[in-house]
């Protein structure tokens, strides 16, 4: 009597197994520990890559995208390629990024490692025009305002608004180019009066170029007023374009 039932229990094992639905069944069509790089790449969009799978009857993956941990709303058949670019992304929002892969029969693995990026917003743009100087910025996911504050000191403390706007350009009308003198900005993004974004630092200053050779140090605002910044940063240099001192030759008067 024990055999015999012992061969039932294996016999309704068996059944059992046989009716687990596809997604268990072909667990190791996706590797376990899949990893999934994501970074912003232009304005608006996420690029994501991630391990191929070594599954001989592979027929492509899907990219599964949400705003919350685990809550996918939109799912992107990529077919038989490592890497897609996710478009239409708003700043300063958060999304959650998963992905499967699925076989020639149709069959789906369980998801990769879920992992999130937080689209950031470049910093503002300031161009001289003949009305002033024009500040433009990226709209930021959930605000309803931004708001601006001006100093001559590019380390104010950014307490009193120079300007409240519900838009991304402003003209600064009063600015005025004076030799050695800068205007200095924060534009801060609000949502019901509370600040959910702030952007970096910009300012429009003066530089007084002679004829001839001159070198001009950046960036004009390091990042603090500290030694290490003003003598490492300006005198130095860097691999960036903003952080290098340049030698222009300006070939008109003084």
């Amino acid at each position: 009597m024990q055999v015999t039932k012992e061969i039932k229990r294996k016999s309704s094992m068996a059944k059992f197994q046989k009716m687990q639905p596809a997604r268990s069944r072909i667990r190791s069509l996706c590797l376990l520990g899949l990893i999934v790089f994501s970074t912003a790449v232009w304005a608006g969009a996420i690029k994501v890559k991630w391990n191929a799978n070594s599954e001989p009857d592979l027929a492509g993956y899907r990219v599964h995208v949400g705003e919350s941990s685990g809550v996918y709303t939109k799912i992107i058949d990529v077919g038989d390629t490592t890497e897609h670019v996710i478009t239409g992304a708003e700043y300063a929002k958060t999304y959650y990024v998963g992905v499967s892969a699925y076989d020639d029969s149709g069959n789906e693995s369980e998801l990769s490692t879920e992992v999130s990026i937080t689209l950031k917003a470049p910093g503002i743009r300031a161009v001289r025009s003949a009305h002033g100087l024009l500040l433009s910025w990226q709209r930021v996911a959930g605000a309803d305002s931004y708001e601006i504050f001006r100093d001559a000191d590019p380390y104010f403390i950014a307490d009193q608004p120079f300007v409240l706007t519900p838009d991304t350009t402003f003209l600064d009308d009063t600015f005025v180019p004076v030799r050695d003198v800068g205007v200095y900005y924060q534009v801060v993004a609000l949502r019901n009066g509370a600040t959910i974004f702030a952007f970096s630092r910009i300012g429009g200053y003066t530089v007084y170029l002679a004829k001839g050779i001159n070198l001009i140090s950046l960036p004009l605002i390091p990042d603090s007023a500290g030694v290490n910044n003003v003598l490492g940063d300006q005198l130095t240099g860097g691999s960036s374009k903003a952080s290098s001192d340049y030698v222009m030759i300006y070939k008109e008067q003084n």
